[in-house]
């Protein structure tokens, strides 16, 4: 094990002298290509390129570089193929910005576009000593989408309205001082100016290219670019006709669209294929009255412009028109939905507070109150809706499933049943137990066992299910609203964990797509912490015995479990398990996937308490003899994507060779 070790931490201290030399060598020549930078490397170096081919798994050193590379992040490649070493230019590079009123107000030093570049930590400290973190709307409210810098209370109290600021990050301390006009090197403007101009014309196409993009193609073609105080980002790129929206960059002459509207509009067009001309027409409408309004964001307090009242009152036609207020919140989704449906919430409440009361309008706000964790505002507009069109749809829909997290399936189902879509057979299944019980004669005793009849009892009350029971399904009411707020990370997992080629799973059917979602499932509730916003979000309608219980669960690890007793419990709810790195004994509650387990069978799952008992997440793996040496090595801390695929792939690879022909 210590020789082991040893040769690891050899390997590491190598490719770090690697990666040093071929850093120097790009400072010394600048950008080269990755044939030219080998060759270099292999005359100027020869003992380190000899001891890179040795250790390496390939016989060619442009192999073993290309490696290096791609596990680096000191490197850049330009839109031509050459390497550049932009970090090092980074951590040299001085970016200057001027404070807005809305800065101040907020607290906050935003990023795009003038010092997007840094490549800043989520958490670092000023010169002084001052904790500061980088933040998204997302996760401050001080924040813009684009990424802020946010500090404790007063750390901007020194700057005035309109000052200048220098601001550098040599990699471990960020520096921002006030610096005075006559400071900025107006040759050295004038020359970043003409490189961004350079490194725009070279990334025009389709899909407008990122401010960060452009700025670091431009560091690595024209590495003094910054190396002295120079006009602010923001200023040079309008003065050379580039404008700015949200992370992206266009020709400020013409109209362009970024690449989350882009998406938006193809997805808007995919979902008006057959719709009537007036369905159509204000629904495009609409989205561009939005990506207007996204468009024309205030800094901090400033108000946006005002739009004439008939225009107003035209908005909010379309926006109420036939499906156009459900559409609009199908392609919010496209980006952070989160975000997004904050953002159209709260455009919604402005259109709404200068027109008519619509139930479209109301949608909307609904969605947008979600969005910011205000549950109760979001009720509260989905009935204002119904009070003006009752049977409203978008409304009913939103609000059945927002009774359901209230527990009531039953009044969740009679919402649905007015949309006048028939709820398919799953839904039924997960909603029958908590329904109205029908089976039983109004004169009989009350199944709950109060001793009354159950006409004078329970006749007109949902089902009162055990906790454990319930719990399965705010697991799977967790479930729904953790893909629908985090779609991109559902589908980067999906893309990911499908990639094992299948996986042996609880009922036996390897590789498919229904226990993929469900390893998917569990990676955005835990690992992703789905579960916390799902509970921080709805979690003020939920029962309290269920939020309680609920809340227990954030944290908890998978586990390798082996199954000691299918027969265990004699009341036959449970199956007894063995943890195998603590020795602790579990009774897990019956369940689909329980109720196939075998006795001395191992599987990988993650146990989640209820009261005595407890439930198991919806991923479950069955792991065999020789693939429970890794597993356990893989449970001792917490269990992260990528190292679920390597296991996946372990046991795919272990049945491969099982199934081989003996003397194969």
């Amino acid at each position: 094990m210590q020789a082991a070790g040893e040769e690891v931490i050899q390997r590491e201290e190598a490719e770090q002298a690697v990666t040093a030399a071929l850093e120097g060598l790009l400072v010394e020549s600048g950008p080269l290509t990755l044939e030219e930078l080998t060759a270099t490397f292999s005359k100027d170096f020869p003992q380190l390129a000899a001891d890179l081919l040795r250790a390496g798994t390939t016989s060619k050193l442009i192999g073993q570089i290309t490696a290096i590379l791609q596990q680096s992040d000191v490197f850049w490649r330009l839109r031509d193929g050459r390497l550049a070493p932009v970090l090092h230019y980074l951590r040299r590079a001085t970016f200057t910005h001027r404070l807005s009123a809305g800065e101040l107000g907020r607290e906050a030093v935003d990023l795009s576009p003038d010092l997007v570049a840094l490549a800043l930590p989520r958490s670092l400290a000023l010169s002084d000593g001052t904790e500061v973190r980088t933040a998204g709307s997302s996760d401050d409210s001080r924040a813009l989408d684009e990424g802020s810098l946010i500090g404790p209370a007063g750390w901007l109290e020194r700057f005035a309205v309109g000052e200048l600021v220098a601001v550098r990050y040599d990699g471990e301390k960020m520096y921002l001082e006030s610096i005075a006009e006559a400071a900025l090197d107006g040759a050295a403007s004038r020359a970043a100016g003409e490189a961004l101009i350079e490194a725009f014309a070279e990334q025009q196409g389709e899909r407008a290219p990122e401010v960060h993009r452009l700025i670091v193609d431009t560091m690595g073609s024209h590495p003094g670019s910054f190396s002295v105080a120079v006009a602010p980002l923001a200023e040079l790129l309008e003065a050379n006709g580039i404008g700015v929206r949200e992370a992206w960059v266009g020709r400020a002459d013409s109209a362009w669209l970024t690449p989350p509207e882009q998406a938006r509009f193809r997805r808007l067009e995919e979902l008006i294929v057959g719709a009537d001309g007036c369905c159509g027409r204000s629904a495009r409408r609409a989205l561009q009255g939005w990506h207007a309004w996204l468009r024309a964001r205030p800094d901090g307090n400033d108000p946006r412009p005002e739009l004439p009242a008939a225009e107003l009152a035209r908005l909010a036609e379309d926006i109420d028109h036939g499906p156009v207020a459900a559409l609009l919140a199908e392609i919010a989704t496209i980006g952070p939905p989160i975000v997004s449906m904050r953002r159209l919430g709260e455009w919604a409440g402005e259109v709404a507070a200068a027109t008519a009361p619509a139930a479209g309008l109301a949608y909307l706000e609904a969605l947008g109150a979600d969005a910011r964790g205000d549950v109760f505002a979001a009720e509260a507009h989905l009935h204002a809706g119904l009070q003006v069109a009752a049977e409203h749809p978008a409304c009913l829909g939103f609000l059945a499933e927002l009774t359901q997290d209230r527990g009531d399936a039953q009044g969740s189902v009679t919402l649905l049943r007015r949309t006048g879509r028939p709820l398919g057979p799953e839904a039924l299944r997960e909603l029958e137990p908590f329904l109205l019980l029908r089976n039983v004669g109004r004169n009989e005793p009350c199944p709950c066992g109060s001793g009354r009849k159950f006409k004078v009892c329970c006749a007109r009350t949902p089902a009162l299910r055990p906790l454990a029971v319930r719990c399965r399904w705010l697991l799977g009411k967790a479930t729904r609203h953790a893909f629908r707020t985090d779609m991109i990370a559902a589908q980067s997992l999906q893309q990911l964990l499908d990639s094992s080629g299948g996986f042996a799973s609880a009922n036996g059917a390897p590789g498919s797509s229904t226990e993929t979602m469900a390893l998917v499932a569990d990676m955005l509730l835990f690992a992703v912490r789905g579960l916390d916003r799902y509970l921080d979000g709805r979690g003020a309608l939920l029962p309290a015995d269920e939020l309680e219980c609920g809340r227990t669960w954030i944290g908890r690890p998978m586990r390798l479990l082996e199954v000691q007793g299918t027969n265990a419990d004699p009341t036959g709810v449970a199956v007894s398990v063995v943890d195998l790195s603590t020795g602790e004994r579990l009774m897990i509650s019956e369940s689909p996937v329980a109720g196939v387990l075998s006795d001395g069978e191992t599987i990988l799952a993650r146990a989640l308490p209820v009261q005595e008992l407890s439930l198991l997440s919806s991923a479950l793996i069955r792991v065999p003899p020789g693939s429970r040496e890794h597993a356990l090595t893989l449970v001792q801390e917490e269990v992260r994507p990528f190292q679920l695929l390597q296991l996946l792939v372990d046991i795919q690879m272990g049945d491969l060779r099982s199934n081989l022909p003996v003397g194969n």
